[in-house]
């Protein structure tokens, strides 16, 4: 060590930065070397990480306080952060949602859509049935369908009261007018005359006579042929 000491005064270099990382390993200290004190502590304004660790590096060089990530919590939509370092590590949590709001149950009407009772998360936009969060659904599946149009039933017409009609006589019945016609003059048939049988003889007497003369001789026969009768009995 002496030699080292010797070496770094030799050469005017900082022995801190020559030996720190030698000490450290083998968990020795300097002793007091221009008012530095006995120990050396180190430190650093800033943490360097991974995935999985953090750490610090010492303006000597030494790498310290190296450790895992932990504590924080992952959501769907971001990572956990260190509690040591500030940094965020590990993979998202698509279980756990932080931004997960309860939208209760609406029924439809004939005006608007309704929706089922669900939850929605408004870091990754999904919905679920149920609070846990563990069966997801479509915006779709929430929503529930308008209830059909009411059937309006025909206004009836109201029936007006019979009002009184004052109670007249009776009117005959137009009668269609008739049409003056033309008086038509019935025309005469001609008389015609029987035909005699009777030979002309020249005599121009009424027929009329003749048949009277006829039936008188009848009768005078019928009187003579009933006497004769008579008187044989």
């Amino acid at each position: 060590m002496r030699e080292l000491l010797k070496a770094g005064e030799r050469t005017g270099a900082d022995p801190w930065a020559d030996e720190c990382k030698y000490l450290d390993a083998a968990g020795k200290t300097l002793p007091v070397f221009k008012g530095q004190g006995d120990t050396h502590n180190h430190q650093s304004d800033k943490w360097e990480h991974n995935d999985t660790e953090h750490w610090q590096v010492c303006t000597c060089g030494v790498v310290f306080n190296k450790a895992a990530h932990s504590g924080g919590k992952a959501t769907c939509k971001a990572k956990a952060v260190c509690d040591i370092c500030k940094e965020s590590y590990g993979s998202l949590d698509q279980n756990s949602h932080a931004d997960l709001k309860h939208i209760a149950a609406k029924a439809a009407t004939a005006a608007e859509e309704g929706n089922i009772e669900y939850w929605h998360c408004g870091d990754c936009n999904k919905y679920f049935s149920d609070a846990a969060a563990k069966t997801e659904i479509t915006r779709a599946d929430t929503v529930t369908a308008k209830l059909p149009q009411p059937t309006t039933p025909p206004t009836a017409t109201p029936t007006a009261s019979p009002t009184a009609q004052p109670t007249t006589a009776p009117q005959a019945a137009e009668q269609p007018r008739r049409t003056a016609q033309p008086t038509v003059q019935p025309t005469a048939a001609p008389t015609v005359q029987p035909v005699s049988t009777i030979p002309a003889t020249g005599d121009t007497s009424s027929p009329i006579l003749w048949a009277a003369l006829l039936l008188c001789s009848g009768a005078g026969l019928a009187v003579t042929a009933y006497k004769k009768n008579r008187h044989r009995s």
